[in-house]
């Protein structure tokens, strides 16, 4: 099945795609000042910044195993509990005082989860390409279905899910030129990536790797964002050089070996564990959901395993729950 094809495909980047999610996908989705005020007013992201991303990582990972998204399967439960969590904090917000809806939408609106599909899909393949790896047109029409049936599941209006990476590109762009510059929040969020050990060999981010991310970042997502959202000025096309040359040779050898593809979405999956282990403690991934006076803390289910987690029209919102 294509979706199927799809979850392999995002499984095989490894090490890369971690790399490549960590900073160019959620700085991506960091730039929508309204978009991240949901994070930033019912949690504690900043400050427990590793774990929060971490889960973050569980919720891709689940959508990128063969018949996940199937009605029944573990990433379909997956996006059910995160549509609820979303219910959940629509609702919280909508009738918070400290909630400004003139300046910010509906809370969790189309236009923010639709960008943030595309910052999971069309933009990971562009900083993957970015990175030197190739991916076939029946590839990258696999992966952008894998996340259209992710993000239907979520609760995106289906008119504007898109079915080709050019598509995802444009809708993208269009999200981009309709929302305000980052914010203050942005950059705090930006700031605590960082500070995360996003590789399955570390188990903190020190200086040297900060700058080594900070100059990724800047490559992938380009000058105006990067300076938008306060990474600091590194040097670019060495560290760029570096990566493209590992990757090239990894995507070169997953071409050219008989069993090169099988190879590589398995040590890709192992490496997304691996990283998922490390990063999150041994402990299973969690998402905290509002409630009363606080929030709660999201119940393990399924046979024992933990479950994580047009453009004018959508940026005004549409309920869903």
């Amino acid at each position: 099945a294509l979706v199927d094809r799809g979850a392999d495909v995002m499984a095989r980047s490894g090490v890369y795609g971690l790399l490549v999610l960590m900073n160019a996908s959620l700085p991506l989705a960091y730039t929508a000042p309204a978009g991240v005020k949901p994070l930033v007013m019912t949690g504690d992201l900043v400050q427990m910044a590793p774990r929060r991303l971490f889960e973050t990582l569980r919720f891709v990972l689940e959508m990128c195993v063969p018949g996940a998204l199937r009605p029944g399967g573990d990433g379909w439960a997956l996006t059910a509990r995160v549509r609820l969590i979303h219910a959940s904090v629509r609702d919280r917000l909508s009738r918070s005082p400290e909630w400004r809806a003139a300046d910010w939408g509906v809370p969790i609106n189309q236009f923010d989860m639709l960008g943030t599909n595309l910052a999971f899909s069309a933009s990971f393949m562009q900083g993957m390409r970015r990175l030197g790896f190739s991916y076939a047109e029946d590839e990258s029409r696999a992966v952008m279905e894998l996340w259209r049936v992710s993000g239907h599941w979520i609760g995106v209006t289906p008119e504007l899910l898109v079915r080709t990476e050019g598509e995802g590109r444009r809708a993208a762009a269009a999200i981009m030129v309709c929302q305000e510059m980052p914010d203050d929040d942005s950059r705090a969020l930006v700031e605590s990536l960082l500070r995360v050990p996003f590789v399955p060999w570390a188990t903190q981010t020190n200086r040297v790797m900060s700058t080594v991310y900070a100059a990724l970042s800047r490559a992938l997502i380009g000058n105006v964002y990067a300076d938008a959202l306060g990474y600091p000025h590194t040097p670019v096309a060495p560290i760029l050089a570096g990566y493209r040359v590992a990757a090239s040779a990894s995507d070169w050898r997953r071409r050219s070996l008989p069993a090169g593809e099988r190879i590589a979405v398995e040590l890709g999956r192992a490496s997304w564990r691996t990283a998922l282990g490390v990063g999150l403690g041994g402990r299973p991934a969690e998402f905290r959901i509002p409630g009363r006076g606080g929030a709660v803390r999201s119940k393990r289910f399924l046979r024992g395993r933990s479950v994580p987690p047009r453009v004018a029209q959508a940026k005004a919102g549409r309920r869903t729950g």
